[in-house]
């Protein structure tokens, strides 16, 4: 242990024991997909063509909540979901309110409303605690940009199998 790092032993291990209760992180990635495919369906509805394209590479990053320093823990930027569509403003509250609603069946039921001007809406979507994070705005273009909370790899979660000792026949 670190003399600046504020977690004894047991904090460490009771991180590293929630980790482990939790999904994989692959898992936690497929389950955001899934979550903005349909937040993206949602929002298209309200506005007859538009359609959306992936514009940023899927990445891993570290886990913001220092809690989970050392764990071994991660989280996924998904990337940005951009429509070329902007959002009418008339348009924002049905499209706001059917994305926090999809939000809140997966335990992301903070907002932080950043903008909401004519032809400027913006709000960070978030679990409170360790969840998914989610910024949705609205400009010159529509942009859905989802985080995974902090989970452990599927890799981390499953220790390898060791071969036991083998007999000779």
């Amino acid at each position: 242990m670190k003399h600046d790092d504020p977690k004894g032993p047991d904090q460490s291990q009771s991180a590293l024991d929630e980790l482990k209760r939790r999904s994989s992180l692959e898992q936690a990635q497929n389950d955001l997909l899934a979550m903005v495919v349909e937040m993206e369906n949602e929002v298209a509805a309200l506005v007859p063509g538009m359609t959306w394209e992936f514009k940023r590479e899927v990445s891993r990053v570290n886990c913001t909540d220092r809690r989970f320093d050392g764990t071994g823990g991660e989280a996924v930027h998904i990337g940005q979901y951009v429509s070329a569509t902007p959002l009418p403003d008339d348009v924002w509250p049905e499209a706001l309110r059917r994305v926090r609603e999809i939000a809140a069946k997966h335990g992301a039921d903070g907002m932080t409303q950043y903008s909401d001007l004519p032809g400027d809406h913006s709000v960070q979507i978030y679990a409170k605690g360790d969840g998914i994070d989610l910024y949705f705005g609205s400009q010159v273009n529509t942009v859905l940009s989802p985080q995974t909370g902090c989970h452990l790899p599927a890799a981390k979660l499953t220790p390898p199998t060791v071969p036991g000792p083998t007999t000779a026949r």
